[in-house]
């Protein structure tokens, strides 16, 4: 049964994957989160940032910069701690971040009388008895994209790093989601992630950029971020 699963999950992803190169994956986040434009997409994107490396972590370790490198091979050479560490405070600046970390807070709020036991099951990192919990919770809580948001958003600061997908099966973030919600979800918000990373580390200059050496994970207090 267990490898049936495995594979299962290895061809639905394998179909994700097809979708989103014949689809644009911006178009994949709207649709599935419910985000109305790409400036929305981006600056949930950036919450997720501000939520997981900011408010959660305070800082980039080495690993972190390994799996962006893979993300940005085109790149890879400008992905070390400083210029990752500035596209993220330049994504969690934005006050349209600044206002979906709000919201994503009042959502929080808003919906603790059915999701009090997901999110005390995240908070110890069971996710598994998070999926159990929030299959108990009615349809409407469980298609609702702010619902999912929020989910996000919570599995991100417990995890202190966004969903992250490269390649199967992913970071432990974007398996999290995909275990509690569904494989769509988890896509559509690492390619969220991914898109934020991106627009704002092309933003600096990168013209002439050698091959850097990777850093050693330096760590950053919050005031500084």
């Amino acid at each position: 049964m267990s490898s049936f699963k495995d594979f299962y999950n290895d061809k639905e992803e394998q179909q994700l994957d097809e979708e989103l190169l014949n689809e644009d994956a911006v178009s994949i986040v709207m649709s599935t989160l419910a985000l109305p434009s790409v400036v929305a997409v981006m600056a949930w994107g950036g919450s997720l940032l501000f939520t997981s490396y900011l408010k959660g972590l305070g800082f980039i370790t080495g690993r972190v910069i390994r799996m962006w490198q893979r993300a940005f091979s085109d790149i890879k050479g400008f992905v070390n701690t400083e210029n990752v560490s500035k596209a993220v405070k330049d994504a969690s600046r934005d006050p349209k971040s600044q206002d979906q970390v709000r919201k994503a807070e009042r959502n929080k709020r808003a919906f603790s009388n059915e999701l009090k036991e997901v999110y005390a099951a995240i908070e110890t990192k069971d996710f598994l008895r998070a999926k159990e919990e929030f299959d108990k919770t009615a349809k409407f809580i469980q298609n609702n994209p702010d619902v999912h948001k929020v989910i996000i958003s919570e599995i991100s600061r417990v995890l202190k790093e966004p969903p992250i997908y490269i390649a199967s099966p992913g970071n432990d973030t974007y398996q999290a989601i995909k275990k509690v919600i569904n494989i769509r979800v988890a896509k559509a918000a690492a390619y969220a992630t991914k898109l934020t990373m991106e627009r704002n580390l092309k933003k600096s200059p990168m013209n002439d950029v050698e091959e850097q050496p990777e850093q050693e994970p330096v760590q950053q207090d919050d005031e500084e971020l």
